[in-house]
């Protein structure tokens, strides 16, 4: 961290005063996918000074069903469509790469920073920028370009009103982004759907002291300062008089206390894969529908072509009948007078 930091200001928090992170000491450390945004303060475990921290990570892979079975996306919706028809669907290999890319809590972070620009007037900087913010018209809510000269030297009314507007906008911001994450309905306005293929890391946290004392902590301190020269990498800096003064020799029984070992190792490389699958589909409804014909009218494909079968040949019958001449006529029976007559042999 003091590598990495240009000034003496070496623990982040400063911008986040009176949260629940600003005097924690140590660091934040985020697993996360590549190509993607981190944010320590929503996702991170905390790794304090003088302790050995342990993350093992399981990689595991969740494949979700869209419409009409489900809600998931494949960008984000703030962006516009800049893979290659990801938006559209015309390749699936680009619906993949833009999901690796897209991130839920990325979309939900830009959710509050668009309420914070429409009522604010401003942008929060602990926010990811959204992709068409005009940052010379829209300016951070924690500038202090408005401040004038003489505030230096003196506090004026001016100095005053200036410090007290940026007040405004700080509290503006904070109680807008409460509001809009306490707000279920707010947030599913901003149409943040989890990625419909996303890869994830589920991390086990361990914590034990470090270094431990005898001889594991004296060739930890000579690891340190004199295998890695430590105090070598502030030469020709501004901290270099302040790491030697702080980081002696004689101050070696305090010195490792703000030092920690990190340690991330894969506890397991083979990947999980959860997979969604539609729970009704219109195959499933043809079958049902064959069954229960089935069982209800007692027909099947075979049945119903033999009726129609049967239905034609009694239908050629008829026709042939019909359309047949008679061939001879029967003699036509004569009344009856009602005389009988009677012949005696």
């Amino acid at each position: 961290m003091l590598d990495k930091n240009k000034d003496l200001r070496v623990l982040p928090g400063l911008h986040e005063t009176h949260s629940a992170v600003a005097a924690s000491e140590g660091f934040r450390v985020v697993v996360h996918t590549p190509d993607t945004q981190p944010f320590p303060f929503s996702e991170s475990y905390e790794v304090p000074p003088g302790y050995s921290a342990s993350l093992g990570v399981r990689p595991r892979r969740n494949v979700r069903v869209g419409q009409p079975y489900g809600n998931c996306a494949w960008t984000n919706p703030f962006y516009l469509d800049d893979h290659g028809g990801a938006e559209g669907g015309d390749t699936a290999d680009g619906r993949r790469q833009s999901s690796r890319q897209y991130r839920s809590i990325t979309c939900q972070k830009m959710c509050q920073q668009s309420h914070v620009v429409a009522e604010c007037q401003c942008y929060d900087s602990s926010l990811p920028l959204l992709p068409n913010l005009d940052v010379d018209r829209v300016k951070p809510c924690r500038r202090n370009d408005e401040f004038p000269d003489s505030c230096i030297h003196a506090a004026t009314d001016d100095c005053l009103a200036a410090l007290m507007a940026m007040y405004d906008r700080i509290q503006c911001a904070r109680r807008t982004r409460d509001r809009v994450t306490r707000n279920a309905w707010t947030m599913s306005e901003c149409r943040c759907h989890p990625p419909c293929d996303e890869f994830v890391y589920d991390v086990s946290y361990s914590l034990s002291k470090w270094p431990a004392s005898g001889y594991e902590g004296d060739a930890a301190y000579m690891d340190i300062f004199y295998g890695e020269k430590f105090r070598e990498r502030f030469a020709n800096t501004s901290k270099n008089d302040a790491v030697w003064n702080y980081f002696n020799d004689e101050n070696r029984s305090s010195t490792l206390k703000d030092f920690a070992r990190l340690n991330v190792y894969i506890a397991d490389s083979n990947v999980v894969v959860t997979q969604e699958t539609a729970d009704y589909d219109v195959t499933r409804l043809l079958s049902d529908i064959g069954g229960q014909l089935a069982i209800w009218v007692g027909m099947s494909v075979i049945t119903m072509c033999e009726v129609g079968e049967l239905g034609y040949l009694l239908l050629r019958h008829f026709v042939r009948t019909w359309r047949r001449e008679p061939s001879e006529t029967r003699p036509s029976r004569r009344p009856n007078s009602g005389h009988e007559t009677t012949t005696t042999k």
